[in-house]
């Protein structure tokens, strides 16, 4: 009787070694998962960010601003002279044809 005893506590003890083993390759089994799903986002993140990459350095740069020589513009309308002195009819002339030479000068959308 005691040699069975003694076998069933060896068998006891290799099936409490292999419930260990087991739930130590369950644990072994859940980091890889977890580390594989990590390593799965970090790619999708990384592919995320070179397309973004990619598409912006894609695009064109924006053209340069268009400059306008205002001035050169102001001078060649022919813009009244102000001869001064005390004239109030004439100033009034001289400020309307102002006007009109700077809104003929305004871009069309800012009418």
């Amino acid at each position: 009787m005691a040699g069975r005893r003694a076998n069933n506590d060896r068998i006891a003890a290799i099936l409490e070694t292999l419930v260990q083993l087991q739930q130590n390759q369950a644990q072994v089994q859940q980091q890889q998962d977890d580390n594989l799903a990590n390593l799965q986002q970090n790619q999708a993140q990384n592919i995320a960010v070179a397309a973004a990459a990619a598409a912006a350095a894609l695009q064109p740069p924006p053209p340069p601003p268009v400059e306008i020589d205002w001035m050169g513009r102001f001078r060649k309308s022919d813009p009244p002279k102000f001869e001064g002195g005390y004239n109030p009819d004439g100033a009034q002339r001289w400020l309307q044809e102002m006007e009109k030479v700077f809104r003929s000068l305004q871009p069309p959308g800012n009418l």
